[in-house]
């Protein structure tokens, strides 16, 4: 009894912690387009603001291993070997995606770049399967169909308010980047789950090689037009508001992804979009295209259908394996 007693506790403690982290997210996820398109300006390097912000979610997640005593026993475990294996490839990828995230936030409105942005919860189900043969239900496959049906009507026009290269500079960007986060999303999630990994170091560790991977393309980019100056020009106090948010968000990915799983990360980013449209037309007196409302009721819908309705293995198939 006292075991029971005992496990229904540390359940409950971990179904707490893992409240806490989809709220922190889901606030992060509805503030940062707003915040990005306040303070981050097209005057600061893209890169720099990178380096800096992948810095900091370093510092945070090694404050948080040495709060929680596990910092030596993670070292003494550690293999660079392994590292490279599991954390250089989806760093890569991260590095890449984080600047395309970043034409994206200022290319488009806060509405478009939530809503459109979910076509990667499309792409993280595609690639789930194909790295860890995650498969779809019927009912799924309905509510990934009006995921992207959402992506579809949201980037169908240009936004209220933006130029002609609203499309090039910020929607395209925006679907590569979340091509990149499907393919993040299964390798982390293989990390993470299935080889038992720490998320604040397995955070440390993307971080490191994105830092790595950025001035490797730094480099590369030099040969051709010369290597650019590290600058901080249109750098504020306030520019570390939206870069701390980012780097907290990325932690918080990790936590839910781990402590919560897929389903819960899909209830953080409905609640993150309906804040940002709540936030947006408070703070700025706009109102709503109906292209919003319709790609938002799509998202919404979706995004439940396919949480609440996951693939369940037929008995017969389960007898067989038995």
């Amino acid at each position: 009894k006292r075991q029971v007693h005992g496990g229904g506790f540390q359940n409950l403690c971990r179904m707490l912690f893992a409240l806490l982290c989809m709220s922190i997210l889901s606030i992060q996820i509805g503030f940062q387009p707003i915040f990005n398109k306040a303070f981050v300006t097209n005057e600061i390097n893209r890169s720099v603001y990178i380096v800096t912000m992948e810095l900091a979610k370093i510092i945070l997640c090694l404050f948080t291993l040495a709060v929680q005593g596990k910092l030596g026993k993670v070292w003494k475990t550690w293999s660079l070997k392994e590292s490279v294996i599991v954390s250089a490839i989806p760093a890569g990828s991260y590095a890449i995606q984080n600047i395309l995230m970043q034409m994206a936030y200022l290319n488009t409105d806060p509405i478009t770049f939530n809503v459109a942005s979910q076509s990667k919860i499309l792409f993280s189900a595609l690639f789930l399967y194909v790295f860890l043969n995650k498969k779809q239900s019927n009912t799924q496959i309905v509510g990934l169909f009006l995921v992207s049906l959402a992506a579809i009507t949201i980037t169908f026009e240009p936004a209220e308010g933006s130029t002609s290269n609203s499309f090039l500079l910020g929607v395209v960007p925006l679907l590569l980047a979340s091509i990149l986060s499907g393919v993040n999303a299964a390798l982390s999630q293989k990390a993470l789950q299935m080889g038992s990994r720490d998320s604040s170091w397995f955070t440390v560790e993307l971080g490191v090689f994105g830092i790595l991977f950025l001035v490797i393309g730094s480099l590369f980019d030099a040969d051709k037009s010369g290597l650019e100056p590290i600058h901080f020009n249109g750098w504020s106090v306030y520019t570390f508001v939206p870069l701390l948010m980012s780097a907290t968000g990325g932690i918080m990915v990790g936590m839910v992804t781990k402590y919560a799983g897929a389903v819960e990360k899909g209830i953080c980013v409905v609640a993150g979009i309906c804040l940002t449209a709540f936030v947006r037309c408070f703070m700025n007196g706009l109102s709503l295209q109906p292209k919003h409302f319709l790609s938002l009721a799509f998202i919404v819908i979706g995004t439940m259908i396919h949480s609440k309705h996951p693939y369940q293995e037929k008995r017969n198939e389960t007898k067989k394996k038995d």
